[in-house]
């Protein structure tokens, strides 16, 4: 089937993008300040406007939680101190140090790193 067989069809139509609905209808509803306050933390758990969360949440089901900016900073630094601990435990190899110790605690701090993401 080609734009041809499709009436008021052009082949320029074909390519254009669909305007998203508008959203015109509001509803009051009431909440205690218990459910707001949830409401407001979950939302922001998973980086969403209140509204948009709502609507989602009722549409689609809750949103994930996304990782934040805090949870972020702190997996970079935790990556930083895993290679200096592997740094550490290189050199004490090559001195004929033990490093079991620095593979252990390497290997915490990477199953930590693990459980944030």
């Amino acid at each position: 089937m080609t734009h041809t067989d499709i009436p008021n069809a052009s082949p320029n139509r074909r390519h254009r993008r669909r305007r998203p609905a508008v959203r015109s209808k509001a509803k009051l509803i009431r909440l205690t300040e218990e459910e707001w306050e949830r409401i407001v933390t979950r939302a922001r758990d998973c980086g969403r406007p209140v509204a948009c969360f709502m609507r989602e949440s009722a549409l689609d089901g809750a949103p994930r939680a996304r990782r934040g900016h805090v949870t972020s900073d702190l997996v970079v630094r935790l990556g930083k101190v895993a290679l200096q601990l592997q740094a550490l435990s290189q050199a004490a190899g090559a001195r004929g140090l033990p490093a079991g110790d620095f593979d252990r605690a390497v290997d915490e701090v990477l199953a930590s790193v693990r459980e944030l993401g």
